[in-house]
């Protein structure tokens, strides 16, 4: 499994267009290239500055993805869109185990200061 990590910080006047051209994205990374899931997230505490977050099972459908029509428009605008250096990272994972903290109630993501503003419309 590959996890795909984007940190934009996005000009103030570009936040809806950015936000549109996002959602087109994930959807475009979910229905037409493998994705399993992904969302943007918006730093509370930092107005702006965004995360993307995406999920592949192999470098295949990673690779489809970033070389996409739709990849490289997308880029090609962000590249207008940003204010600062962007930074993107590729991990890959190879064990993934239950932590158990799916079914405990009290685990909850209240006091992390993101807001999920695209999810996985699945």
């Amino acid at each position: 499994m590959f996890i795909l990590t984007c940190d934009v910080q996005i000009k103030s006047q570009y936040k809806e267009e950015f936000l549109a051209l996002s959602s087109v994205q994930i959807a475009h990374a979910l229905e037409s290239c493998g994705c399993l899931s992904s969302q943007i997230l918006e730093d509370q505490e930092s107005p702006g500055d965004y995360m993307f977050f995406g999920r592949w099972p192999r470098r295949r459908e990673l690779l489809t993805y970033v070389e996409s029509e739709v990849c490289q428009a997308f880029t090609q605008r962000l590249s207008e869109m940003i204010s600062n250096t962007t930074s993107i990272e590729l991990h890959s994972i190879e064990l993934t185990e239950e932590t158990g903290l799916e079914k405990d109630k009290k685990s909850t993501s209240a006091n992390i200061p993101v807001n999920p503003l695209i999810l996985d419309p699945q």
